[in-house]
């Protein structure tokens, strides 16, 4: 009886395991079912890197303009599937909780944080980011115009005459220099030391992702952590910025126990996120990488871009300082930037919010990637660990979408908030028609942080100095790696401080 037992228990096992392996077999055969897009000709690794845009441009005439997602090889992360997803499968993937669709699991495959000693990202810091920073913008706002005037005087060359000089690292390092008063402290923020990792850690860690992958087999990244220089590199990192961090956690805390009143930093937030600010300085260290890596580089070639865009349009940059300079006329004497001036500069809102759709800093969007197999409201089902995304650029440039879109249109959503509701349109704003920065409750929840942050760099730098290109010059191409585009940082403007 007992070996009848043994033999059903058996079979039953059997019978469960064939059910499984066919269940995922199908599984897999709703990923294989897809069109998979590649090169015709020369279709090499190498290519996918250089020449993923117009892979995905052919992607989305073809198939998502008719509803089909597609596969294609995943250039950012070769170990894990990739579907591009069309529109219509948008809001399945926004609303979807992080424990469904996650942008984290995300973020530790492509970029091999698991493996690279990397600070690896949690819910805290888009928590607080959404809930405290957003909550005291107005605060922050005239200390973030103070910074920006200051870092502009303090790293713009003597140009007393027309001065070449390539701006790039001049915004990187006053977004670090904003960002870290208001999202680590004061004390960090005009700390030189903590500024250059800020803007150099996030070059580290992309540069050891890519070596990684180039050196080691998947099954051998394990010992990534003891060997590989790049990871011990950013092992120190860590440490050394939980060293600088040290004396303002210890004032914060100092501050708690005798029930003083709180700061309004992002150190203080994330203490508060635990009873007693119990939080560990490591932990709150790795937070403030992970925070630098997702808006430094990000928010600097915004910057660059927008310049790039308003030197190739003179008479347009002389409307904006216009604008500027009557916001700044009506404040009776105040230096100091507030809120309610960035907010009626609508002028420039407009602009960066076209020039941002024009050339947006990345052409994929609403990237996730799910730990366990799911099936979309259509009866698709994918895999566990299938990277997902939308194509931004290509929404961004359908003339089913917006009117004439390969025409740079400065005042287009100045004129949508004019004619229709005025809360919309602005350069933060998202909806299914503007996804650069993301979509539903996981949208980036810094964007308004940013979006003032670079209308005071672009204040000061416009207030400050005349720009313009060598003789013949204009916008260089877009820099396309994998699915990142940015502005090309190795150009020189010409600078003039302004007489008047």
């Amino acid at each position: 009886m007992s070996r009848l037992l043994q033999y059903g228990c058996a079979l039953l096992a059997f019978g469960v395991c064939w059910l499984i392996q066919r269940r995922l077999s199908r599984r897999r055969y709703d990923l294989d079912k897809l069109p998979f897009v590649r090169f015709e000709e020369n279709d090499t690794p190498e290519r996918y890197v250089a020449d993923s845009k117009s892979l995905l441009h052919s992607g989305y005439v073809q198939y998502l303009k008719n509803g089909v997602p597609f596969r294609m090889r995943n250039p950012v992360d070769p170990d894990h599937p990739q579907v591009i997803l069309p529109f219509k499968y948008l809001n399945e993937v926004k609303m979807a909780p992080e424990s469904v669709m996650s942008f984290q699991r995300f973020s530790r495959q492509a970029f091999l944080l698991d493996y690279i000693n990397a600070p690896k990202p949690t819910a805290m810091a888009p928590h607080i980011v959404r809930g405290d920073l957003n909550k005291h913008l107005g605060t922050l706002t005239g200390q973030m115009g103070v910074l920006a005037r200051q870092s502009m005087d303090e790293g713009m060359p003597k140009c007393n005459d027309w001065t070449p000089f390539q701006p790039y690292f001049l915004f990187a390092h006053t977004v670090a220099r904003v960002t870290s008063m208001a999202l680590a402290s004061p004390e960090l923020s005009a700390n030189e030391e903590w500024r250059n990792i800020m803007v150099t850690s996030t070059i580290t860690l992309m540069q050891t992702a890519q070596e990684v992958r180039r050196k080691y087999p998947r099954h051998w990244r394990w010992v990534v952590p003891w060997v590989e220089p790049g990871a011990k590199r950013i092992y120190e990192i860590r440490k050394r910025c939980a060293e600088l961090l040290a004396p303002s956690y210890q004032n914060r805390l100092a501050r708690m126990a005798s029930n003083e009143k709180p700061l309004v930093d992002g150190i203080q937030w994330l203490m508060s996120t635990v009873p007693d600010g119990k939080k560990g300085l490591l932990e709150i260290a790795d937070e403030q990488l992970f925070l630098s890596m997702a808006s430094i580089h990000s928010s600097s070639a915004s910057t660059l871009s927008f310049v790039y865009d308003l030197m190739d349009r003179p008479e347009l940059m002389d409307e904006i300082l216009q604008e500027i300079r009557s916001v700044r006329g009506a404040k009776n004497g105040s230096s100091e930037w507030t809120k309610r001036d960035l907010d009626q500069l609508v002028k420039l809102d407009s602009f960066m919010k076209e020039s941002q759709r024009y050339y947006p800093v990345g052409l994929v969007t609403v990237q996730r990637s799910n730990p366990r197999p799911y099936t979309f409201s259509d009866g698709l089902t994918i895999p566990a660990n299938t990277q997902c995304c939308f194509l931004n650029h290509e929404l961004n440039h359908d003339p089913e979408v917006y009117e004439d879109p390969e025409t740079f249109d400065a005042y287009r959503f100045l004129r949508l908030r004019e004619t229709g509701d005025p809360h919309k349109h602005h350069f933060a704003y998202v909806s299914e028609d503007s996804i650069n920065f993301g979509a539903g409750t996981y949208s980036c929840p810094g964007r308004h942080f940013a979006g003032n942050e670079i209308k005071l760099i672009l204040c000061e730098l416009l207030l400050g100095y005349e720009m313009k290109w060598p003789e013949g010059g204009s916008r260089p191409p877009t820099m396309y790696r994998d699915f990142s585009s940015n502005p090309d940082p190795g150009v020189d403007i010409l600078f003039r401080e302004r007489k008047c």
